[in-house]
């Protein structure tokens, strides 16, 4: 997720965005706050390349989708198979069956 914070940033209310912690996939190793990735050499099994990377999460997918869905009416079941534009705002056309549903 590291390479995708500072959109998600701007994007997202701040109350928001401060629970991304929350929602890591081993929250003791999240709490570090900086990890490396360690890139071995398969011959000896000892690190080739080892880069530190700061706000490094492995987030819980479920657990994601939840926190940006919040407030946000979500449709899971509803294909989208059509949509349109303006400069004022999009349109997607959803699909429930054989019936176009707007």
């Amino acid at each position: 997720m590291h390479w995708a914070l500072p959109a998600l940033e701007a994007c997202l209310p701040p109350e928001l965005f401060a629970k991304i912690p929350t929602i890591q996939v081993d929250s003791v190793e999240g709490a570090k706050g900086q990890d490396r990735f360690r890139f071995l050499d398969l011959e000896t099994g000892t690190d080739r390349y080892n880069v530190p990377m700061e706000n490094y999460y492995c987030l819980n997918r479920r657990k994601f989708r939840g926190l940006l869905s919040i407030d946000i009416d979500v449709n899971w079941a509803r294909n989208t198979p059509a949509s349109t534009s303006t400069t004022t705002e999009p349109t997607l056309i959803a699909r429930s069956g054989p019936k176009a549903v707007l």
